[in-house]
């Protein structure tokens, strides 16, 4: 079950790892969700004025998520819709 952790406005940065050769994830304050050594593989839905990500690990659990919807204005906003489960 996803639930939303947070509202926010600007850019969003996803780094993402799907080859055999992988590094420890460093720990930055900015960072909200990390992983280290694990393959991953995203969707990314856009539909009008939001896009959609999802990020899955190999075995097809969700491990991250989160929705951008551009307002009236053309601001983003970050809705934070991380899963349950721990960080790897």
């Amino acid at each position: 079950m996803t639930e939303v952790l947070a509202e926010e406005t600007g850019t969003v940065y996803v780094v993402s790892m799907a080859g055999l050769k992988m590094y420890e994830a460093e720990d930055y304050p900015w960072m909200h969700r990390k992983a280290s050594n694990t393959q991953m593989y995203q969707l990314i839905h856009v539909e009008s004025d939001r896009l959609e990500y999802e990020a899955y690990t190999v075995t097809g659990k969700l491990y991250d998520a989160f929705d951008l919807i551009k307002d009236e204005t053309g601001a983003n906003k970050l809705i934070h819709k991380i899963p349950d489960i721990p960080e790897y």
